[in-house]
């Protein structure tokens, strides 16, 4: 449970980190990544967020080791909220910089000959 326990202390960040980091663009802005090891990186370090604390949990549970079920009962709970957290920041919509041009209320001509299209 010890090993496990590190596992999911050590090797969770190890994988997140670099993940989210494909994420973020020039600006510290969060973006869709290009390629898929962004988005499976992030799967991987998600599901082992929440799934190597409960295997823990189940398995300290059985032996009756109590210091342990602690442990891993509060690695499960930060594995959820680092789930929910990553996922709603990842998955959000991307921030622009750029002014969104104001729609034109009617034909405006063109110099060289041209007119509007339709007259």
């Amino acid at each position: 449970m010890r090993a496990l326990f590190y596992i999911w202390f050590y090797g969770v960040p190890l994988i997140l980190l670099p993940a989210v980091a494909r994420y973020l663009d020039d600006r510290g802005n969060l973006q869709p990544p290009h390629g898929p090891a962004g988005p499976i990186m992030l799967a991987i370090a998600l599901t082992g967020a929440v799934a190597l604390p409960v295997i823990g949990l189940v398995l300290a549970r059985r032996r009756g080791d109590r210091q342990w079920t602690a442990h891993h009962c509060a690695a499960a709970a930060i594995g959820l909220g680092l789930t929910a957290v990553v996922a709603l920041a990842t998955t959000a919509a991307p921030r622009s910089h750029a002014p969104v041009e104001p729609a034109q209320p009617h034909c405006q001509a063109v110099s060289g000959g041209r007119g509007c299209p339709g007259g």
